[in-house]
């Protein structure tokens, strides 16, 4: 696979896993490892030979002593090598010194630098409407709210005298301006306009109507947007206030089934199960581990969720050693039952025991 492909699949994903970046890049199938790994920037030109010829050497005991002590310059690595050839491909990772990429950890950290200051390059690309859009979507506004809002406060503003002078138009905008400002029926709002065309004065109504508009729709967006924050953070509260109240309760939670203790890692990582989701939807939706189990056999899932149901295993009461030694203890009678009739039969028939019979069979037998 060529490099350049690889870095450009891994910048598609915003979730990098060290690991499987690690192993992606060690999967590789490069020609030449070594050329690649030691792949560095353009050197600039050697300067002219007459100039070097004229220059004067002079080394000092001093020079001797500094050079005897200078660090040799760190071997490129893989990483420092898939840097260099980015750059020259790609044209990324332009401000990003090579010899600083040792690791996987460090390219890992150097990709997502690099997508980050790559959308916030583009979102402020983009024209004013559109980001706010963006920005307030990201705040947690829904996004179909924000573009009918956005796309009705964007038509109004479109709208210029020139426009106005068209009788349709006028008509369509005082008739708008009155749905948002009145209680009027619809034959109440026509016969409003009529009466203005009438007396010749429904394009001056309307002109003013659409400045009231602008303002209107303006403030309404920036309502809806202050209410929709405002829940958005009041529904983050109470979700993280259930999550307080939840690690009380875990660890709390002495046990679960009767007679078993929780110690604490055991909490932790009770807690963690669930409360951490182990990834995401397409949609950026949570999934827990519990889902991802389900996801497996649906079925499966629950058919043994409904039978622990139906066998009382959430009840409040339920006592799974006694539903476990009842049911060891019928299976000890039917046996015993079992071994008592054959028995019984043996005696009857005058026959011996049976060979490897049980020491309480044997008594039961010599009882009879």
């Amino acid at each position: 696979m060529d490099i350049c492909i690889t870095f450009k699949i891994m910048l598609d994903n915003t979730e990098i896993n060290v690991d499987d970046f690690t192993k992606a890049f060690s999967e590789l199938e490069v020609d030449n490892l070594e050329e690649v790994s030691t792949l560095e920037p353009a050197k600039e030109e050697d300067e002219p030979e007459n100039k070097a010829a004229t220059k004067e050497t002079v080394t000092t005991e001093e020079d001797d002593n500094q050079a005897s002590t200078t660090t040799p310059d760190a071997e490129p690595t893989i990483y420092s090598g898939i840097v260099n050839l980015v750059k020259e491909e790609a044209g990324l990772f332009g401000s990003l010194e090579a010899d600083k990429i040792t690791d996987a950890t460090q390219l890992v950290e150097a990709i997502r630098s690099e997508i980050v200051e790559g959308v916030e390059d583009y979102k402020n690309s983009l024209p004013d409407a559109v980001r706010s859009i963006i920005q307030n979507y990201e705040d947690g506004v829904p996004l179909r709210d924000l573009i009918e809002l956005q796309s009705n406060e964007t038509e109004l503003e479109s709208i210029t005298d020139d426009d106005l002078e068209d009788k349709d138009l006028q008509k369509r905008v005082y008739a708008q301006y009155l749905r948002s400002t009145t209680k009027f029926t619809d034959a109440k709002i026509e016969k409003e306009i009529n009466k203005l065309d009438d007396l010749d004065e429904l394009g001056d109504e309307a002109k003013n109507a659409l400045e009231e508009l602008k303002e209107l729709s303006k403030s309404e967006r920036e309502a809806y947007i202050a209410e929709s924050k405002a829940a958005r953070e009041a529904e983050e509260n109470a979700r993280q206030e259930q999550i307080q109240n939840l690690k009380k309760d875990i660890d709390s939670t002495q046990e679960i089934i009767p007679g078993v203790k929780l110690n604490q890692k055991e909490q932790s990582e009770l807690f963690k199960l669930m409360t951490t989701p182990i990834g995401f939807t397409r949609d950026g939706s949570p999934v827990s581990k519990v889902q991802e189990v389900r996801a497996k056999d649906p079925v499966g899932f629950e058919k043994t969720l409904n039978y622990l149901v139906m066998k009382g295993v959430f009840e409040k009461n339920y006592d799974l050693f006694k539903a476990v030694e009842a049911k060891g203890k019928t299976k000890a009678i039917s046996e015993f039952e079992k071994t008592a009739r054959r028995a019984v039969e043996a005696k009857q028939n005058g026959l011996p025991a049976k060979a490897g019979a049980s020491g309480l069979s044997k008594d039961i037998l010599n009882a009879l």
